[in-house]
């Protein structure tokens, strides 16, 4: 049975099978990863509240076999930025920052500069209150992973029109994955 360790935020999970949960994580030495927490539907789970939405977390998993799923293993919250504020903003951020990055991102590709950003980008809403950080990652993260820069979002943003630069950097998001983007709908009420 191989193991490895890694460090890395959660950008969401879905149900799998009776008791278990299927968490996607971006860790800085394997990208975005796939791994299985056993038994944390369970009411009796001491992890349940570990594996929310933007926790940064330092982790073991277990592999069986080349092509089954990583079993999360030990776990240690670094950082819980979902549960730093009561604040409805400051939640829908993390929502909104960890859809789009799992939407775009593929898997087990290492992606170091994406992990930097992901976590500055965090570091800057939570901490010093810059919610322009939010269009920053917005417009970048598509020129990141290899998407093409949009110039037009770009350009808004150097402007300082960053409601602008905002939207128009969802809409070409939403363009390359093909997916609308879920978190907005509580963002813009």
């Amino acid at each position: 049975m191989k193991s490895f360790k890694f460090k890395g935020f959660i950008l969401g999970s879905r149900e799998w099978r009776e008791k278990d949960k299927l968490i996607t994580i971006l860790t800085l030495d394997q990208g975005k990863i796939k791994v299985l927490a056993k038994g944390v539907r369970n009411l009796k789970s001491k992890r349940a509240g570990s594996l929310s939405t933007g926790t940064y977390i330092k982790a073991i998993c277990f592999k069986r076999q080349e092509d089954s799923l990583p079993i999360l293993g030990d776990l240690e919250v670094m950082s819980q930025y979902l549960y730093k504020e009561n604040n409805l903003r400051l939640i829908t951020t993390i929502l909104y920052l960890s859809e789009i990055t799992d939407n775009l991102t593929p898997e087990n590709q290492p992606e170091p500069k994406l992990f930097i950003l992901f976590k500055k980008t965090l570091t800057e809403v939570f901490v010093y209150n810059k919610f322009d950080s939010i269009t920053k990652y917005s417009v970048e993260l598509p020129y990141l992973l290899g998407f093409g820069m949009n110039e037009k979002a770009k350009q808004l943003f150097l402007c300082r029109k960053v409601r602008k630069a905002q939207e128009e950097a969802e809409r070409y998001i939403c363009s390359i994955s093909d997916k609308k983007i879920r978190s907005l709908s509580i963002m813009r009420t």
